[in-house]
């Protein structure tokens, strides 16, 4: 892990392989601008991560969106060093995709960035709302 905060990159063959092999999206940005990502990050965005490295987070979000993370997120950031929050990016085809990000600033400045989609946990969270309250209704018609 001191490897992929110096340098932004994993050292070892096998920490590869973990970063790679984890469900959620990891990247590491230099400034605004994306030094090393595993697959799973770039294709939350219908990217491949070499289509990605060297260019800015920038590239997914639209500029609502981005001025968002830049009020909303940022500030927090900086003054506690992480932060975490539900943003909707975009995808390389354009379409939205709704996402949980986690922000970390390591010690030398680097960016840490994990997301996870959550479109399938709001999904499921609607159904089980309407489920239940379908089930109330169905109580009081009794």
């Amino acid at each position: 892990m001191e490897s992929l905060l110096n340098t932004g990159k994993p050292g070892s063959s096998e920490a590869r392989a973990v970063l790679e092999a984890m469900m959620e999206g990891i990247a590491v940005l230099e400034g605004e601008k994306y030094r090393w990502m595993n697959g799973h990050h770039a294709a939350m965005y219908g990217w491949r991560p070499d289509e990605l490295i060297g260019k800015t987070w920038r590239e997914l979000y639209v500029p609502a969106e981005q001025q968002w993370i830049e009020r909303h997120a940022f500030p927090e950031l900086q003054a506690r060093g992480t932060w975490r929050g539900d943003v909707v990016g975009r995808k390389k085809d354009g379409t939205p995709t709704e996402v949980e990000i986690s922000l970390a600033l390591s010690p030398n400045g680097t960016l840490i960035c994990c997301c996870r989609d959550i479109k399938d946990r709001k999904s499921t969270r609607l159904t089980s709302h309407i489920t239940i309250s379908y089930a109330v209704f169905c109580l009081k018609k009794k």
